[in-house]
């Protein structure tokens, strides 16, 4: 596998960093994007085997350092990428200045589905690596040039839609009607899935803040349903971490139950 790496030049080390990292994304060259793993991941199912080969093949992998901003918030759209491995923040930046953590996402998820719409879209929300991450990224001129020869190509970029209208719907319909306790226990189970699968106890690299920042609460609410919990043995809270200790038992509070 040969590796190509788009290298700053030192004086941009040295003065040019985007959130306190340097932008060099390292560009997989050598490797097809279409080996297996890519292939069966359920954002492409609804394409026939012809297509989805077409499309993987045009994906290019792209590697970024911990704290590296992907895309700044205001950027021209023009890129969509499927993580392919690690963790990225998405936050948005709000009219006073100050900065909100809206969603964590890792393996098999998307960012940028509106690029593949218009070149008249900019991006919404600035996204951030959290450890070391991968992703596959697809340009517009790329899907454009796929749509002339695969019309239906078309289903990919509206199950993407699709999707992203639905998860919006979903956060809509939490932040009115269910309490902060249970969507902060909610997320609290989500970033379970995201870091550890089916395993109990589950170590998670997420402040307190950032917890409550994605529950759509605040610090103080997260804090006292923490503290609730940790009194229960279901978790364990250090400075920059939240163990889960029992997740049968978060399971069951988030379902309404008792510990």
């Amino acid at each position: 596998m040969t590796v190509e790496q788009r290298r700053p030049a030192r004086d941009q080390e040295r003065g040019l960093k985007s959130s306190g990292a340097v932008r060099a994304a390292a560009v997989v060259t050598g490797r097809p994007a279409g080996h297996s793993e890519v292939m069966d991941w359920p954002v492409l199912a609804s394409l026939p085997q012809d297509e989805r080969l077409n499309l993987v093949a045009r994906l290019r992998r792209q590697v970024y350092r911990r704290d590296e901003v992907i895309c700044h918030q205001g950027d021209p759209a023009d890129t969509l990428h499927l993580i392919a491995a690690g963790h990225v923040s998405v936050r948005v930046t709000l009219r006073g200045g100050e900065f909100v953590t809206v969603a964590i996402l890792g393996p098999g998820d998307t960012f940028g589905e509106f690029a593949l719409v218009s070149d008249a879209h900019r991006r919404g929300a600035t996204v951030v690596a959290l450890e070391t991450s991968e992703t596959l990224a697809l340009g517009r001129p790329e899907f454009e040039r796929l749509r002339t020869s695969y019309p239906g190509i078309d289903r990919f970029l509206v199950e993407l839609l699709s999707a992203r209208l639905e998860k919006v719907n979903n956060n809509l319909l939490e932040a009115l009607y269910i309490p902060a306790e249970k969507r902060v226990m909610r997320r609290l189970l989500y970033l379970c899935d995201l870091y550890a699968g089916d395993e109990q106890r589950i170590t998670i690299p997420v402040t307190q803040e950032t917890l409550a920042s994605i529950a759509g609460t605040t610090r103080p609410t997260a804090n006292q349903v923490l503290r609730r919990l940790v009194a229960s043995k279901i978790v364990a809270v250090n400075r920059s971490q939240i163990t889960v200790e029992d997740r049968s038992g978060l399971q069951r509070l988030a379902s309404g139950g008792s510990a």
